[in-house]
């Protein structure tokens, strides 16, 4: 089979959704850090930044896929190079 399926909104979506997540959690854990703990801050502040960054990616992931299935439609022939809307 040649023809694939355009995955442009599928990479942006979890690029994006992965740069989201890890701000919103960065965002989050800061204004829940105490400041008597220097060590633990820090460990947990790369952790939800991390786990933020994971969800954040696999969210964006799906909603990519979805928009290059559902409303884009776009296909392309690896053998020729031409582009085929479906």
């Amino acid at each position: 089979m040649y023809v694939v399926r355009d995955r442009t909104g599928e990479k942006i979506g979890t690029v994006l959704g992965g740069i989201i997540g890890a701000a919103a959690a960065y965002i989050s854990a800061l204004s829940e850090e105490s400041e008597d703990v220097f060590l633990g801050i820090g460990v947990a502040v790369l952790s939800a930044m991390l786990l933020g960054f994971l969800s954040g990616s696999a969210t964006g992931n799906v909603i990519g896929e979805r928009i290059d299935c559902k409303i884009r439609m776009k296909y392309k022939c690896l053998r020729c190079g031409s582009v085929i809307y479906g």
